[in-house]
């Protein structure tokens, strides 16, 4: 093989070694921009450390918008007053936008004593899931699944 035909080669597979850095330089720079850009949606509980009261608490944690939040619960969450969290405000309406470290704190119910955990006294579930539907900026779709669980709340007062 002469050194032409030897470089000629040299070349091709440099080329070819040169595309697939590039093609995975891509990929990686098209995960990093939607990890900056996309929204990350929190669901939780939390006392807050105001006597008596357990929060939702909904959050946006990523660094992108989240737009048109809609909410499902499952199975119902019933208050002390008889009304159902579906039917309440923002799980109700849902959320048109949603801006990166946006938090809400929404009132969800009394202290939870161990006996209302354990012997459902006032019909509280002891956990129940919240799923949030929502789209990024470009109209792209994520659902999520939140456990919300209150046994972990149960004995302290």
């Amino acid at each position: 093989m002469d050194s032409t035909t030897l470089l000629a080669l040299l070349s091709v597979v440099s080329s070819f070694v040169l595309v697939i850095v590039t093609t995975l330089y891509v990929r990686e720079s098209k995960k990093i921009r939607e990890a900056q850009t996309n929204p990350n949606i929190g669901i939780w509980i939390e006392n807050l450390g105001r006597l008596n009261s357990i929060y939702l608490v909904i959050e946006n944690v990523g660094l992108g918008p989240a737009y048109n939040l809609k909410f499902i619960v499952d199975p119902e969450f019933i208050d002390q007053k008889g009304i159902k969290l579906s039917e309440k405000g923002i799980i109700k309406s849902g959320i048109k936008y949603f801006a990166p470290n946006r938090r809400i704190q929404y009132y969800l119910v009394d202290w939870i004593t161990p006996a209302d955990v354990v012997t459902g006294d006032r019909k509280i579930p002891k956990q129940f899931k919240i799923v949030v539907n929502y789209e990024n900026a470009i109209k792209k779709r994520f659902e999520e699944s939140f456990l919300i669980d209150f046994s972990h709340l149960s004995g302290f007062t």
